[in-house]
């Protein structure tokens, strides 16, 4: 893949008929302004139900396709799992792809349904599961717009942080690490 500023993978939902639960569905109307701000590339890591509704959504001009045969075959998951070693991050709802991110040790948001399956607890930002992952809930039933403004104003200052050529969102304090940051004040810069 091209590099280009930050490379952000997103998948919006899980297999309808193996969950039919309404909270393993995000919006593309939640990814939109992610799509808008300069210097982010979305890359889609969806498969099976969900690609085909990609040139429909308003910003498909901006979000990079990887092709029917992605994730296909036999060893299916190694497409994903390629993929996200040269992610700086991945935004996801409840899917395989949040958990293969997270065990993984690669940084993921995980947009959660606010009454989501018991393994996310309750109302945290953390998860003692994967400690690269950062969980993001809606507000009231249905409502993605608070998890839209939380995740657009997280990625801008991950952004601020992580500079394109030295990114990696699993330095920030955020993910458990703090090399970029430290880097910053050694520099004398402030955050």
């Amino acid at each position: 893949m091209p590099r280009h500023g930050l490379r952000v993978g997103i998948s919006r939902q899980s297999n309808p008929d193996v969950y039919g639960n309404p909270g393993r569905f995000i919006p593309h109307t939640v990814f939109a302004p992610l799509a808008a701000l300069p210097g982010v590339q979305l890359i889609s890591l969806q498969k099976g139900v969900g690609p085909e509704q990609l040139p429909s959504c308003g910003f498909a001009d901006r979000i990079q396709d990887l092709g029917g045969r992605f994730d296909a075959g036999p060893d299916a998951v190694l497409d994903p799992a390629a993929v996200m070693a040269s992610l700086d991050l991945v935004i996801t709802s409840d899917t395989a792809i949040a958990h293969l991110a997270g065990a993984l040790g690669r940084p993921v948001w995980v947009g959660l349904w606010c009454y989501p399956d018991w393994r996310w607890l309750m109302a945290q930002e953390d998860t003692p599961w994967y400690p690269g992952m950062r969980l993001s809930w809606q507000g009231r039933e249905g409502d993605w717009d608070d998890v839209a403004q939380r995740m657009t104003t997280g990625l801008i200052r991950q952004a601020l942080i992580c500079r394109p050529a030295q990114s990696s969102f699993a330095t920030s304090p955020r993910f458990g690490g703090g090399g970029v940051i430290l880097e910053h004040r050694q520099r004398g810069k402030s955050l």
